[in-house]
């Protein structure tokens, strides 16, 4: 009896992807801060400004600060040594926030300096402060991973609140310091709702909050500590009080499916596919599909869907399956579809190319 000896020699295309937004980072440009309409509890005087620095151009709307560049903003409240007139702001209380020009590619989840922040902190009329003030934070040319623009534009805009607790000073003080009863601002909300919808995922920006970084010679984008942030700023009198505020791109919840590896080995009668993905995303599971040419009619070789064992999370989950409906001698050609909860199918594209075909075949000869 003649014995035949057979030889599988495989050729697989296995897709290396970019594990993205985890360690990957995005690019921006500018930011800038705009101040917004103080808010109704009787603070008088109220003016804005922008400039650099200082009080190049002010008006009492707060339309004076747009559309946003790349200068100082300010805002002011309070009566100047008791009145109301001049030209100065050197008696009156008030935020300045200079953003960052050209904050360059953050990573995900790394905080990065997002501007300057100064409380311009006078003594003023007691019954004359604001309790918040919103801040529009304007970050501009934003391109995500991939090289695209987001779906809500290049320029996005998050809002956000700056409260302020403006003591008496008299003692005893509320907040302790070298000068006359200090002050304290808070950030009221470090999340925000606007998202960040980029190809292979939607973000956001969530706000970290202050350092004392910056401060005489030292530079914000020097360095961070995180045993040093803080979402308040306890403020001196009579002082320019100077900070840093960071921000970090977080919260990522990837759009799709995506793979770190899909290969195939040969084996003696069958062939066993392998594929993992990087995380998983509204996925309920796959479906492999075979066929003998890249443009032939592909056919399902899974009875019932391969379940998904990680739809939603971030993860390494590997996954195979055996196909046992091969002939010796015949070039196979496959495809790895994920299926959504809502029945929505979707065949993934090679790197190269527009074509859906994520190319592995086997090539199983008999000798």
């Amino acid at each position: 009896m003649k014995k035949y000896r057979y030889v599988i020699w495989s050729i697989v295309i296995a897709v290396s992807l970019i594990i993205v937004g985890v360690a990957s980072a995005v690019t921006i440009g500018n930011v800038d801060g705009v101040w917004g309409t103080i808010d109704t509890n009787g603070a008088t005087c109220n003016r804005w400004a922008t400039g650099t620095g200082g009080i190049a151009t002010w008006d009492t709307v707060p339309g004076i600060q747009t559309p946003p560049d790349t200068d100082e903003n300010q805002v002011r409240y309070g009566l100047s040594g008791y009145t109301c007139s001049g030209t100065s702001f050197a008696n009156q209380s008030g935020f300045g926030f200079d953003g960052v020009n050209n904050v360059g590619d953050p990573a995900y989840k790394t905080p990065f300096f997002l501007g300057d922040f100064t409380h311009y902190n006078r003594p003023i009329n007691a019954s004359n402060p604001f309790d918040y003030v919103d801040l529009d934070v304007t970050l501009s040319g934003f391109i995500c991973l991939g090289g695209e623009t987001p779906a809500e534009g290049s320029d996005l805009t998050f809002p956000f609140v700056m409260d302020l607790d403006e003591t008496p000073n008299s003692t005893p003080c509320t907040y302790s310091g070298t000068s006359i009863c200090p002050d304290k601002v808070t950030i009221h909300d470090t999340s925000f709702s606007e998202k960040i919808t980029c190809d292979d995922g939607v973000y956001t920006l969530n706000i970290l909050g202050f350092t004392e970084k910056g401060l005489g010679t030292d530079k914000c984008w020097e360095s961070y500590d995180s045993n040093a942030v803080r979402t308040y700023y306890i403020t001196e009198e009579n002082q320019e009080n100077n900070a840093c505020l960071w921000a970090e791109i977080t919260d990522w919840e990837p759009t799709a499916v995506e793979l770190s590896n899909f290969e195939a080995e040969g084996q003696i009668g069958a062939v066993l596919i392998e594929w993992t993905p990087v995380y998983e995303t509204d996925n309920d599971g796959f479906n492999l599909y075979r066929s003998d040419s890249q443009v032939g009619a592909k056919t399902k070789i899974n009875g019932d869907l391969i379940p998904s064992e990680s739809s939603g999370q971030i993860g390494m989950t590997s996954y195979q399956y055996r196909d046992q409906g091969v002939q010796m001698g015949q070039t196979y050609y496959y495809w790895l579809e994920s299926v959504s909860a809502s029945g929505d199918a979707s065949l993934f594209d090679p790197p190269d190319s527009a074509v859906p075909l994520y190319g592995v075949y086997l090539s199983l000869m008999r000798k």
